[in-house]
């Protein structure tokens, strides 16, 4: 699975993306609409992911105009 949220590369240092985000979700496997619990402290990444196998902690950091989000369900890694 991937995620990808743009923005504009020169605003993205006013821009506050923390706090819970829905997703909806379709895979081959199902579908579902986990959350995302986000905090933003400079370029780094921090939140929970919360679905229906329970909760991951998700770190990742801001690249460019990018935010790269990767958490672990049951063992496996979700980028």
């Amino acid at each position: 699975m991937r995620f990808f949220i743009g923005f504009n590369a020169e605003a993205q240092n006013s821009i506050n993306f923390s706090g819970t985000w829905v997703m909806n979700v379709q895979t081959d496997a199902g579908s579902g609409s986990p959350s995302f619990v986000l905090k933003r402290e400079g370029e780094k990444i921090t939140g929970i992911h919360t679905g229906q196998p329970g909760d991951s902690p998700v770190t990742r950091i801001l690249n460019g105009s990018v935010i790269h989000l990767e958490f672990s369900i049951q063992g496996n890694w979700i980028t």
